[in-house]
């Protein structure tokens, strides 16, 4: 048993059709452009709006060169993990 996060929110939602999941670590948005600008979390939230339609794999590939593109040649700082699920709802759940 784990003692209750005082940050973590629990919830349900319905998920009445294919949807995707994006988990990342922070690392993932650390990541900044030439410009000083982060790859932060409204960023991450639109690439998933434009791109969800994608098979998680597509979309893990495209991410990964949106990424090196962002950073236009500069360093990854840190290390970060993605962990993308991509949701079917069932019809008819028994």
């Amino acid at each position: 048993s784990f003692e209750r996060l005082p940050f973590v929110d629990v919830g349900e939602i319905q998920i009445t059709e294919p949807s995707m999941l994006l988990i990342y670590t922070d690392g993932l948005s650390d990541l900044q452009n030439p410009s000083g600008d982060y790859f932060d979390d409204d960023l991450v939230k639109a690439f998933v709006e434009q791109n969800h339609h994608m098979s998680s794999t597509a979309f893990n590939d495209y991410l990964l060169e949106h990424l090196d593109e962002f950073v236009a040649g500069g360093v990854f700082p840190d290390d970060f993990t993605v962990l993308t699920t991509k949701i079917v709802p069932v019809e008819n759940p028994c």
